[in-house]
């Protein structure tokens, strides 16, 4: 079973306030500090190398999106306080640095008729209305996390906090619409769930 990580957010609070100005200015070019993008509350800027954006709060919270791996995502605080070294005083920790969410891929290797599986499975986990978003909806609550399943076999898992979740709950969702397979595709369908 192959995972892609496509976006790692993680956050860490400091100790004092930042004046958002003067980190706006630092960087103007990689920068936004707008009426429109938060009215003036946040500076949003980019990095390149590794490529992530922080969103920078007055009080003192900093939010890392953009990570496309939790190696990178790990590193956001050491980056950040590199950069605001000058223009930020007391760059110690209030709050340490942790992964809040993790956006993964997968594929379960097969087209799935989404309806059927929802009629099947009817619970109340579960959100599908193919009129305003092609995906069926999987939600779970411990913990808690939401897949979106698509037509295609391709999941996206968002809301899980590390990796060896995602990996238990695409394979739950392997399971799951394995068993609610149309018995004349057995044969193909469990082949591919055995090289999983």
């Amino acid at each position: 079973m192959n995972i892609s990580i496509r976006n790692v957010i993680s956050s860490f609070k400091l100790n004092c306030l930042i004046d958002l100005e003067k980190v706006y200015l630092l960087y103007p070019d990689s920068s936004t500090f707008d009426k429109l993008v938060f009215n003036y509350n946040v500076v949003v800027t980019r990095v390149n190398k590794p490529a992530m954006t922080f969103l920078i709060y007055k009080t003192g919270t900093i939010i890392s999106t953009g990570a496309g791996s939790l190696s990178n995502a790990n590193k956001s605080y050491d980056i950040f306080k590199k950069m605001m070294i000058s223009v930020i005083e007391d760059l110690s920790l209030k709050r340490e640095h942790r992964i809040d969410n993790i956006v993964a891929t997968s594929d379960i290797g097969l087209e799935i008729n989404l309806q059927k599986l929802f009629s099947e499975l009817n619970s109340d986990q579960l959100q599908y209305e193919p009129e305003q978003f092609p995906a069926l909806i999987y939600r779970f609550y411990s913990p808690k996390g939401t897949a979106l399943i698509f037509s295609s076999g391709k999941v996206v898992v968002t809301g899980f906090k590390d990796v060896l979740t995602i990996k238990r709950t695409i394979k739950t969702l392997q399971e799951i619409i394995f068993f609610h397979i149309d018995n004349n595709d057995n044969e193909v369908k469990n082949e591919h769930f055995q090289h999983a």
